[in-house]
Order: C-alpha cells, then sequence, then structure tokens
C-alpha cells in the first residue's frame, strides 16, 4: 500500500501541491501531455527549481493573457469536460470544484448554481486543480493524509477588497481539518489548496508510519524565515488504516436543544448555516406540538465539546430561542477506512467498515453522481454497482 503524506507547515496552495508532485518525480511529460488539451486558449506552466532557505524544491506558474471572465461551476466542468480526461481524474476535479462552489455560495449568499468564480475560474486555478486531480492519479498513492495546515494571519486583497486571513471560503473548506494561524503574516494557504485537501485527505495528524521512497518540495511564492513549501512525503505504508472487525470508537459530543414556535423556514435555514459554520457536527430540525396547541420546531445540535459557548452564541443570536438544554452525550462509531472503488464507468470514493463480519461500502455521493451524469444512467445504479465495487 502506498501512501502520500502533505506536510502543510507552511500552508497549501493549488501551485504548491502541482510543483510538490511533480517534485516527487511524476512524469512531467505525460502530465503535459494530459493538460494541454484542456479548451483554455493560450497557457504556459512553467516548472522551475528554486533554493527556499537553502532547500531544493520546484516552483510552478501558470501563465497567460489577461482575462475578465468570471466562470461558474458549469462552465469550468464543461472546460473540463471537453479535454476528455479519464473518468476518475475528471470526477476528482469536480469534487473539488464543487467544494469550491458550495464555500463560494454560502460566503457570497447565493446557490452553488449561481455562484460565479472569481480567482478560482481563472486560467491558473483550473490548470491547477485538475493537475491536482491527474498527478494523484498518476502518483497511484492508496492513501493520502497531511499535516495540521498552517493558514497565515493578517489581510489580503481579493476581488471584492482586503478580506481576513484566513479568507471566508477557506476558513469553510477547512471545516474538519485541523489548521492554525502561526506567526506569519501572509496568506499561506489558499482556497484551492484547502479544497484539495478537503477532497482527497483521509485523515489528519502526524505522519503516519511510512517507509519513505520520495520527498518533494513544493514552492510557494513568499521568503520567509521558514522554508515556504509544501513538502509531499511518498512511501510504503507500513500499518494498515483498514478498520478491525467489529470495532468502533466512543467520543464525547455536546448536545443542544431548544424549541422555537415563531421562526420562518429561512430562518431556520440560516441558523442551520451558521451552526455548521461555526463547526457543528449536525444541525436536525422536527416538528414538534408546544403550549397552546401551537406547531413548533425542536432544533437539535451536535458538536465537539469544547464547542459549547460557540454554538450557544450562535443559537441565541440567529434563534427566537430564549433557552437551551445542553447535554454531553457518550457516542459510538464504527472505525471507518477511505477507501477507492472500481465500477464499470469509473472510480468513485467510499467509506469502508467491517462490523460483525460483515463488510460494508458507503459511496460517496458526489462521485456516484458524477458518474451518473457523465454516462446518463440512474444514480440508484451507480451507488449499487458501487456498494459491489472491487475496491482498489
Amino acid at each position: 500500500m502506498k501512501a502520500l503524506y502533505l506536510d502543510c507547515y507552511s500552508g497549501i496552495s493549488g501551485n504548491m501541491f502541482l510543483a510538490a508532485l511533480l517534485h516527487l518525480g511524476v512524469d512531467e511529460r505525460a502530465w503535459r501531455a494530459q493538460i494541454a488539451r484542456l479548451p483554455l486558449g493560450e497557457f504556459e506552466v512553467r516548472v522551475a527549481p528554486v533554493l527556499k532557505n537553502g532547500i531544493a524544491a520546484l516552483y510552478a506558474e501558470v501563465l497567460y493573457p489577461p482575462q475578465h471572465a468570471h466562470r461558474g461551476l458549469a462552465q469550468v466542468m464543461e472546460i473540463v469536460r471537453r479535454a476528455e480526461l479519464d473518468s476518475a481524474v475528471e470526477t476528482r476535479a469536480e469534487r473539488i470544484f464543487r467544494r469550491l462552489a458550495e464555500a463560494e455560495a454560502q460566503v457570497h449568499g447565493t446557490t452553488v448554481e449561481r455562484v460565479h468564480f472569481h480567482e478560482v475560474g481563472a486560467v491558473d486555478s483550473i490548470v491547477d486543480v485538475v493537475s491536482a486531480a491527474l498527478l494523484l492519479e498518476m502518483l497511484e498513492a492508496d492513501h493520502v493524509c497531511a499535516s495540521a495546515v498552517r493558514t497565515g494571519h493578517g489581510t489580503t486583497r481579493a476581488a471584492h477588497g482586503v478580506i481576513p486571513i484566513p479568507g471566508p471560503a477557506t476558513s469553510l473548506l477547512l471545516r474538519g481539518i485541523p489548521s492554525y494561524a502561526g506567526d506569519v503574516e501572509r496568506e499561506l494557504c489558499t482556497p484551492t489548496g484547502a479544497a484539495i485537501l478537503a477532497v482527497c485527505a483521509e485523515r489528519f495528524g502526524p505522519q503516519p508510519l511510512l517507509e519513505v521512497e520520495r520527498v518533494g518540495w513544493g514552492a510557494g511564492s513568499w521568503d520567509l524565515p521558514m522554508p515556504n513549501c509544501l513538502r509531499a512525503v511518498y512511501g510504503t505504508a507500513l500499518e494498515t488504516p483498514a478498520p478491525a472487525p467489529g470495532a468502533w470508537e466512543e467520543q464525547l459530543v455536546l448536545e443542544l436543544e431548544c424549541h422555537v414556535d415563531d421562526m420562518a423556514g429561512e430562518e431556520l435555514g440560516f441558523l442551520q448555516e451558521r451552526l455548521l459554520t461555526a463547526g457543528a457536527l449536525d444541525v436536525v430540525f422536527a416538528p414538534a406540538q408546544m403550549k397552546k396547541n401551537r406547531p413548533a420546531t425542536l432544533i437539535r445540535v451536535l458538536a465537539p465539546p469544547q464547542s459549547e459557548e460557540q454554538m450557544l452564541r450562535e443559537l441565541f443570536l440567529h434563534s427566537s430561542s430564549l433557552g437551551c438544554r445542553v447535554r454531553r452525550e457518550r457516542r459510538v462509531a464504527l472505525l471507518r477506512e477511505r477507501v477507492r472503488v472500481e465500477t464499470a464507468w469509473g472510480q468513485v470514493d467510499a467509506m469502508r467498515t467491517v462490523f460483525d463480519g460483515t463488510d460494508r461500502l458507503h459511496p460517496e455521493y458526489e462521485d456516484c453522481a458524477a458518474l451518473a451524469r457523465a454516462h446518463g444512467l440512474p444514480l440508484a445504479q451507480v451507488l449499487a454497482a458501487a456498494r459491489q465495487g472491487r475496491v482498489l
């Protein structure tokens, strides 16, 4: 089993990821031949060796004529499809772009269908995302994991003006991923880098037990006291992440609950968005009957135990509730492994659980939906095939 570990001690961006994998030794000529198929007009990817604080690395830069087009998700994916890349590459690229679209839509208060990328819709970002999907496929890593992400702090200028670091979309994309600001007043983690991690990395923390074969360094744009690089470590996994039969883990979760009888559906939807953005694990609404025969809504929130103050703040700020019941509950969760599954139409990601001799696959919806769209198939057919597919 081969594994890729991404050391994000100095952040991550699309071009840092691209350069790090090329520095690992992925076939640059084969990658260029595939990328050249993107119908983006004139563009060039320059890859050059650089020194970062004395460390030899690669720096990648996409060059293209000035453009003013703001592309939507459908336009971006049409560009990817017209390149006629391998279905697994297309599926992974679509998942990354969809994550970006969902974050941008939430930030700007619109829908995924209506959101128009600014920086992300530019030629360089499209090349970076497609290259990430393509290079991962060429590397043939069975598992991808990463360190906590240093984001940097301060402010940066974007299409809508000056914004805080990490940017609003980056903050949403890093939800569920361990991150920290560090002491560098620069943008170290970009939305594209965060989206690549959110889609491709299975777990986060220290480097797992590896027999290291290659190390690649992808350089960023900054000159810092530390090397501004993404370090990619590739080798043979010496520990299996597969769950043991019947294995589970116990967790402590925070459960908050209240009733409201005077909130409109739109307000409840906004409340759910705010709670999830603040780090809630789940938000559930259920119909209820209150005193004076009033129909009401039960709001139940699951969140990490350390987030009590933030969850209460969001509830009281964005709901009409005057009080909330708070409990700490014991939760038992099956151990799971992220795997890649082969189907007749391409590969999909899935969660694998093993319990009491039963091995189950839970396919990734976005992957299956992308295959269903691409091949004109019912989603149910693709899901069924993925559940019975061969684990790679």
